[in-house]
């Protein structure tokens, strides 16, 4: 469950990219409370363009396992990732969140509009719209995903060029009603509307 982070020294300063990554993950680790680590990957579709995941070491194991504790560590999410968020933008880093990250944010959005989330939410779909050189794409995240994922450098590739401009739409069941959210790839939840189930 990475959060995509490109390095904030590209193009203009690559030269000083080693500092700026160590100085990211202290920087990082001191705001989360947690020891981070960035991992290079290439987000770049033709041309590479360097980035990082953001692994936190310890925190996903407490909070994240599957959509279901997602909803019931909601909160705890929102906080680390405004955390992060708070570091990357004061350095002028672009950012993307995964479909994990984007459901925690629908839960928050849920709760702010008094839905009783103490109801288990029932992840339905998950697609993601992405954009770049190539042009447009979509995936089928949840319930099956499109392809399967492995730890091999093409598909890291692959995953980063899709994650790094998106959106997400998600479909959630709340008891008999239907929740259909579109999240962009900074966490903002730009449409948030009831479907009827029946």
């Amino acid at each position: 469950m990475p959060l995509l982070i490109i390095d904030p020294t590209y193009p203009e300063r690559e030269d000083d990219c080693q500092n700026v990554h160590n100085e990211l993950t202290q920087s990082l680790s001191q705001k989360i409370g947690y020891p981070a680590s960035l991992e290079d990957v290439d987000a770049g579709p033709s041309a590479s363009i360097p980035a990082y995941w953001l692994e936190i070491a310890g925190f996903a194991w407490t909070v994240f396992a599957a959509p279901k504790t997602i909803q019931d560590n909601w909160s705890d999410w929102i906080d680390y990732l405004k955390k992060a968020f708070n570091v990357l933008d004061k350095v002028g880093a672009t950012y993307s969140i995964d479909f994990q990250m984007a459901y925690a944010f629908i839960c928050q959005s849920m709760a702010e509009k008094n839905i009783d989330m103490s109801v288990e939410l029932e992840l339905v779909s998950c697609i993601r719209h992405s954009i770049n050189l190539n042009g447009p794409s979509i995936q089928i995240l949840y319930p099956t995903p499109d392809i399967a994922k492995t730890e091999s450098d093409i598909d890291r590739h692959f995953e980063a060029t899709q994650q790094y401009s998106c959106i997400y739409i998600i479909l959630v069941k709340h008891d008999t009603t239907a929740y259909t959210a579109i999240v962009n790839s900074r966490g903002d939840v730009i449409f948030l509307d009831e479907i009827s189930w029946t």
